[in-house]
């Protein structure tokens, strides 16, 4: 790969992976200066494995747990975040740890906003650029199972809300095998469509460089290598920790580059339709990867060496490599199926809808033209991958 003159790359998280990945929260927490931390998490999280792991993982360690919220829910409000920061204020945290993914992990960087500025009106937060100056409290995260894709990212939402920062980013991941359990099994194949599809938008963009294509690549090997076992095992360890570790990576390298436009349109579509952004992603993506290749730009060759490996890379002929990758991706989408349909029309998104959908993601990104949204949603929406 050419070097760019000039880039860069920012990692805000730290991650630490493995079976015993609880146990490093306090060492962390005290690099942090932090010791007093408010855990918040799903509905019941508390009663329930991960947060009793959790709190049995602080034993011993000295870190007093200032207080749990377990009452975060999938539509987490602005009155949700404001009543964490509030709980934060009452009990003297330092520190937040969010254990659960999508917006558990939100409702954690919006209201650690809230708490690190004062403020009142988070409103004057949000937008694509959020004028934060200086560091947030400390955040870690703690994911447990069903992912968006935007956990390890700069961004965030509540509402109609949008935040993007380097600043609200986790100062820390931890992946650790025992919370990672699949509540069902769509679970991993929603999880792994938003990491892919990141991963792959992060390693073909513009604005890409050596380093976001190191994680990029790393995650989609992680995603060609595991997400079937995962898919059709919730209880391998394996499998599903590598799940964790690409959405993580994928969400890294998407937040040093521009939204491409399978997340804009994506984003766009469960805006409008309610439906997951696991499911989403994973029907636009296929049709996604036909109209990058007939641009102009085109899909970099080596992008089958990042799906599947330096063997099947050099034995595919140079003007094969596109299309061999290609069908690798509709290999991985294919193995979701179950839960992933093939066009939007086997939703029943109705075709009126359609105007909607490329009228918010053109408000969102104007980056690429109402006729190249449209073009892309009809495919998707009818179900037709023209070779």
């Amino acid at each position: 790969m050419k070097i760019p003159d000039s880039y860069a790359f920012f990692s805000q998280p730290k991650i630490i992976s493995g079976s015993c990945a609880l146990e490093n929260i306090p060492l962390e927490l005290d690099a942090l200066n932090a010791r007093k931390p408010l855990i918040i998490m799903a509905s019941g999280g508390a009663k329930t494995g991960p947060g009793k792991k959790i709190v049995t993982a602080f034993k011993g360690s000295g870190v007093v747990i200032g207080a749990i919220c377990d009452n975060i829910s999938p539509d987490a409000s602005l009155d949700m975040v404001y009543g964490i920061a509030q709980l934060f204020r009452d009990r003297g945290c330092d520190s937040i740890i969010a254990a659960g993914s999508g917006s558990v992990v939100d409702a954690a960087k919006v209201a650690n906003i809230v708490i690190s500025t004062n403020t009142s009106d988070i409103a004057q937060y949000a937008g694509e650029n959020a004028v934060l100056e200086n560091n947030l409290k400390p955040l870690v995260a703690v994911p447990t199972g069903l992912s968006t894709g935007y956990e390890a990212t700069d961004r965030a939402r509540i509402g109609t809300y949008n935040f993007r920062s380097d600043y609200i980013s986790p100062d820390v991941i931890v992946i650790d095998s025992r919370m990672i359990k699949f509540g069902d099994a769509d679970a991993p194949a929603l999880s792994a469509m938003p990491a892919l599809t990141h991963a792959i938008e992060a390693f073909l963009s513009e604005k890409r460089n050596p380093m976001s294509d190191v994680y990029a690549s790393t995650a989609m090997q992680l995603l060609h290598e595991n997400l079937a076992a995962a898919i059709k095992r919730l209880r391998n360890k394996k499998a599903c920790l590598a799940v964790a570790n690409a959405a993580a990576m994928a969400g890294i390298s998407f937040s040093n580059v521009q939204p491409g436009i399978i997340d804009t349109l994506a984003q766009a579509v469960a805006d409008v339709t309610d439906f997951p952004i696991g499911v989403c992603m994973g029907i636009l993506l296929p049709y996604g990867m036909l109209y990058l290749r007939d641009q102009k730009v085109g899909i970099r060759s080596d992008l089958l060496m990042a799906l599947s490996g330096l063997d099947i890379f050099a034995e595919t002929p140079d003007g094969q490599r596109t299309e061999k990758s290609i069908a690798t991706i509709q290999q991985l989408v294919a193995a979701a199926r179950g839960v992933v349909p093939g066009s939007f029309k086997e939703l029943n998104i109705p075709n009126y809808k359609l105007k909607e959908i490329v009228r918010v993601a053109s408000e969102r990104s104007r980056a690429y033209s109402v006729h190249d949204y449209t073009l892309l949603l009809d495919k998707a929406w009818v179900g037709i991958q023209e070779q």
